[in-house]
């Protein structure tokens, strides 16, 4: 018997290595797991359609996946939604006006799709990596008045990590405001982050809290593995997140969850 009945993976430097693919170690042992009955929910910032594939890329069971941090929430199986906490309309009207000023790459996501200004050198930066399909729609304020499920900003890691204060001061009180990877900075819904995500897909599943674990690097993983009954924190993982971890893996590069998923998962 396995010693947890659900596992949350995170996807970008937890499943896949820093060349952003599934190494042959963690696909083996993520299967070893499903057929063993552990049920896999994929968390991740990613847009929904692009975390869904990689489940069927690693042919298991599809479950419920978490997308946007935790922002929406949805069965793989059927694609009915389960949870959905959109950003407010006149806090991502201000946001887009703001890094429409400051000339910064946004990436707007409403409905499941990903709308852009225009294609560019970050745009195409995170489509390479995570495979999502960017719609280029003209200027965003188009869409004032709309609720997306999130924006993200896409520029220099150092930019990124200059600015993010500043941010996090005027809209942290009211948005889930992380850097995700160095070049991203991401806005979502206060009442949401991945640990309320996976919350909502564990409880379709009827498993408890105390029966999943949750594996992560990144500083938007840290309230789901402080939350799960054992949280894993990766050895490539920021060490905030590291603090809060039951246990710390090799890295990403290394196996690390493979070997998480056999000494503590099975």
């Amino acid at each position: 018997m396995p010693k947890y009945d659900v596992l949350a993976i995170d996807i970008d430097g937890t499943l896949l290595n820093s060349d952003h693919e599934i190494p042959p170690a963690h696909l083996e042992a993520v299967r070893e797991a499903d057929a063993a009955g552990v049920r896999i929910v994929l968390a991740s910032g990613r847009m929904l359609p692009s975390v869904t594939v990689v489940g069927e890329e690693m042919g298991i069971r599809p479950g419920p996946c978490v997308g946007y941090n935790g922002g929406r929430v949805c069965s793989a199986e059927t694609g009915e939604v389960l949870f959905h906490e959109p950003v407010p309309a006149e806090l991502a009207a201000e946001l887009v006006g703001r890094f429409t000023h400051l000339g910064m790459h946004i990436n707007y996501y409403l409905d499941d799709v990903l709308y852009v200004d225009h294609i560019d050198e970050w745009g195409n930066l995170y489509s390479h990596r995570t495979g999502s399909k960017q719609v280029p729609a003209g200027p965003l304020q188009q869409f004032d008045g709309k609720t997306p499920t999130k924006i993200l900003i896409v520029d220099d890691p150092q930019r990124i990590k200059d600015i993010c204060p500043e941010f996090q001061r005027r809209f942290g009180e009211h948005l889930y405001v992380t850097i995700t990877t160095p070049e991203y900075l991401e806005f979502m819904n206060k009442k949401v982050d991945k640990s309320t995500g996976v919350a909502e897909a564990v409880r379709s599943l009827g498993v408890p809290r105390e029966r999943t674990a949750a594996v992560g690097d990144a500083l938007n993983d840290k309230p789901m593995i402080a939350w799960a009954g054992m949280g894993c924190a990766m050895g490539n993982a920021d060490p905030e997140v590291k603090k809060v971890a039951d246990v710390i893996a090799p890295s990403n590069d290394e196996d690390g969850l493979a070997w998480f998923i056999r000494e503590h998962v099975l």
